[in-house]
């Protein structure tokens, strides 16, 4: 009987995993094909104190009259540190999401994640994105 509980257990779990897995994959199949461009506003910057290459990148954009709060950590080669922050907070920073789901959404940071959407970013975004990419060597 204990063995046909474990059994369950684990076959609940897997399932679980796999649903998260899918999800995550899924998510951003659905962004890809229904997308929209919006403003949003860097509101916080935190260094990952263990290794110092990495950002939780914390942002809100304003989508159909709500405000959503969404976070990214993104990893890189340099340690730039007090640099990355003073490029990115409180900076206007291009959003992309899901229109028929908003809270699906997600910064571009990259040259490389603008051409995945196929846009072309703005004047003053692509100083930004440089700035980016000398303070911090590649960004993943």
């Amino acid at each position: 009987m204990r063995k046909k509980i474990w059994l369950i257990v684990i076959a609940l779990f897997l399932s679980l995993v796999v649903y998260l897995v899918y999800d995550k994959f899924d998510r951003a199949r659905r962004l890809k094909q229904n997308f929209g461009l919006v403003k949003g506003e860097i509101i916080d910057v935190r260094m990952d104190l263990m290794n110092g290459h990495s950002l939780d990148i914390t942002y809100k954009v304003n989508i159909d009259e709500k405000e959503i709060t969404s976070s990214k950590n993104i990893g890189f080669e340099k340690k730039g540190g007090l640099g990355i922050y003073y490029i990115l907070n409180r900076r206007p920073i291009d959003v992309v999401y899901e229109k028929g789901d908003p809270e699906n959404c997600d910064l571009l940071l990259r040259r490389s994640d603008y051409k995945e959407y196929k846009l072309t970013p703005a004047r003053e975004v692509v100083y930004m994105l440089d700035a980016l990419e000398v303070a911090c060597g590649v960004i993943e």
